[in-house]
């Protein structure tokens, strides 16, 4: 269903994972994704998943924790089910149109909220009302405008990656590493 950093709506965060309190809790944060705990996973079971540990979105009262992901016979733990509905859309400081989407708990029938423009500020569960603290995206980057090798003109080389562990430098055109 997607994968990705999921952005707030309103204000420059993210749903995180907030590994430092040791209670795992999600927050609304940065979105950087130095430790990987942006990138996250909206799967098809209707959980959400963390990509470096797959644990699993979970619902604690009002708050929202990280938990190892529990699969009954019926399928997700219910306490851990979600479904993504499509909210608005809107177009971004670069001109590119973004669609929203709530993210429903379906046992309660609450959303996901991000706590305002607080960083690091737990993320929760409440009623739905459109707000834009409860309206997340995935980022579009726009539509492709071309695609091929980038050619230095003086050498004729492509930029590519000659040693993957000496990182980007330049190697023929027609090398399968260009």
């Amino acid at each position: 269903m997607g994968i990705g950093e999921i952005r707030v709506r309103q204000g420059d965060s993210c749903l995180n994972i907030n590994g430092m309190n040791g209670k795992d809790n999600v927050v609304s944060g940065a979105c950087d994704n130095s430790n990987g705990n942006t990138r996250l996973i909206l799967c098809g079971d209707g959980s959400i998943r963390n990509t470096v540990n797959n644990d699993c979105f979970t619902k604690n009262g009002a708050n929202l924790v990280k938990a190892e992901c529990d699969h009954t016979p019926t399928g997700i733990n219910p306490d851990q089910k979600f479904k993504k509905v499509a909210s608005k859309t809107f177009v971004d400081a670069g001109g590119i149109t973004q669609n929203t989407f709530e993210l429903i708990h379906e046992k309660s029938n609450q959303c996901i909220a991000s706590s305002n423009l607080m960083l690091e500020k737990n993320a929760g569960l409440s009623a739905c009302q459109k707000l834009p603290t409860q309206q997340f995206f995935f980022e579009d980057k726009g539509k492709v405008v071309d695609y091929g090798h980038l050619v230095n003109k003086k050498s004729g080389l492509c930029l590519g990656l000659p040693d993957l562990k000496a990182g980007p430098g330049t190697v023929p055109c027609d090398s399968p590493n260009a």
